[in-house]
């Protein structure tokens, strides 16, 4: 859709937040409201601050979009319906015949999530049946190795984050795969819930990252291969993917190697 989306998110107390800069980041403090009006350089509703960190009252429980009548105002917003929005039929063809499939990092509940919920999104990763004929034909006239469909079907990867953020604080990487398992469950047309396994098979996680790894619990979920990834220090003291190693991680994991 080219209109404006809204954004929601239920909290595990029942509560909802509406706007993505709600649910991510916390509104400007008053101290740093000190312009006179008419003198602001600025529109206020879109100042951001995304240094600071308002925990929220209660963890995420789900995401959801809200229908667009054209009023922008926050009192609009809380009465605003939620609405399902489908995906375009080109990218749910990219993902039914990706060789692998790869959750990228960022805010989970605010751009990865969100990107889940689409209707349709959820069947076409669930889906191997075109990838496998896709490399299929591929490996047919290569002189190369090729990669292969197992039974556990194509790479699904999860790259884990190295540091919390308000959206994601207190959480482990068990919390993180609910939440990807769970939004895609949400987003589908037929109301089924497909276990872990049918979307998630691969775990990176960055060395000495802020999430807790219960490698047995992600191995019943079915995800068997969880991978350490050699790690750095940003600028600002947080875990992050070395770069030559995250790359040749990915690539590895993606091959089927």
């Amino acid at each position: 859709s080219r209109d404006r989306v809204a954004l929601g998110a239920e909290l595990a107390d029942g509560s909802r937040l509406h706007g993505q800069n709600t649910i991510s980041h916390p509104p400007p403090p008053p101290s740093l409201k000190t312009w006179p009006t008419g003198e602001v350089p600025f529109s206020q509703h879109n100042l951001v601050d995304k240094e600071g960190e308002v925990p929220l009252r209660s963890p995420i429980r789900r995401v959801f979009y809200l229908a667009n009548d054209g009023d922008y105002t926050a009192a609009a917003d809380q009465d605003r319906p939620e609405v399902r929005h489908c995906a375009h039929p080109a990218v749910l063809q990219r993902l039914r015949e990706a060789e692998a499939i790869v959750f990228g990092m960022g805010s989970l509940w605010t751009s990865i999530c969100p990107c889940l919920i689409v209707s349709g999104v959820a069947e076409a990763i669930a889906d191997d049946s075109a990838a496998a004929s896709v490399v299929g034909e591929g490996a047919a006239g290569a002189t190369g190795a090729a990669m292969t469909v197992g039974a556990a079907g194509r790479p699904k990867i999860l790259m884990l984050n190295g540091s919390h953020d308000r959206e994601t604080r207190g959480m482990d990487a068990v919390d993180v795969v609910h939440a990807i398992v769970d939004s895609l469950n949400q987003g589908r047309k037929d109301g089924r819930r497909l276990p872990p396994s049918a979307y998630v098979n691969v775990l990176l996680v960055p060395r000495g990252s802020d999430f807790a790894v219960d490698e047995a619990a992600l191995r019943q979920m079915g995800i068997e291969r969880i991978v350490d990834v050699a790690s750095e220090r940003d600028a600002k003291g947080r875990v992050v993917y070395g770069a030559h190693a995250g790359v040749d991680a990915l690539r590895m994991c993606a091959s089927g190697r």
